[in-house]
């Protein structure tokens, strides 16, 4: 009795091995590890003349297996880590320091490098938005004092009172409260814009 495969038999076997190879070759490629990061951005806040902005934590992970990484040192100066190396899971600290930045939006590239990953070389954004700081009223002199004697021909002569602000223009609300001798100039809102703006102060 013959019992050698027969043709039919002999191709359904390789297309059955053909299929268990792929598949094995799926599963070698899926189990591969590879990084991951958390959160998935960090930015930062920071108005000129503040407090520096609080550090942030970046956590790199691994899909499978530990992984050991190492970050070269990133170009902007702005921005530095708490470690340049290490090994998945690991958590490290990022650090701003903007003061010397003008305002408007900042970014800066943290790259990851892991030889054992699928994807060898990650790459992670960090923003930071510079604000100008708001607008102050600046008064000068801080305080007035008049002299008035009541044998005198003439009240006394009005005192200037100069207005500026920092930063962008402003809007103040000037009024007089206290008494009916004291009045100024200007009564209600005045615009200034960086400009001195003088008022006269005057008493009846």
């Amino acid at each position: 009795m013959n019992c050698k495969p027969t043709r039919a038999v002999r191709l359904r076997q390789l297309a059955l091995l053909a299929i268990l190879f792929l598949h094995g070759v799926n599963l070698a490629y899926a189990t591969t590890p590879d990084l991951s990061f958390s959160p998935a951005t960090i930015d930062f806040k920071y108005t000129i003349g503040t407090a520096l902005p609080a550090a942030q934590t970046l956590q790199i992970k691994s899909t499978g297996t530990a992984l050991t990484f190492t970050i070269p040192q990133i170009a902007s100066q702005w921005i530095s880590l708490s470690a340049y190396s290490g090994t998945t899971p690991a958590s490290i600290k990022v650090y701003v320091n903007p003061t010397s930045l003008p305002s408007g939006a900042q970014q800066a590239t943290i790259t990851v490098n892991a030889p054992q990953a699928n994807a060898t070389t990650q790459t992670y954004i960090v923003t930071l938005e510079v604000s100008d700081p708001p607008p102050m009223l600046q008064l000068s002199p801080p305080t007035m004092a008049f002299t008035y004697f009541t044998d005198q021909p003439a009240f006394p002569p009005a005192q200037p009172l100069v207005l500026t602000s920092t930063g962008a223009a402003i809007e103040a609300a000037i009024a007089v409260s206290g008494g009916t001798w004291l009045s100024a100039q200007y009564s209600g809102s005045i615009s200034i814009v960086g400009i001195p703006s003088t008022i006269n102060v005057n008493v009846n």
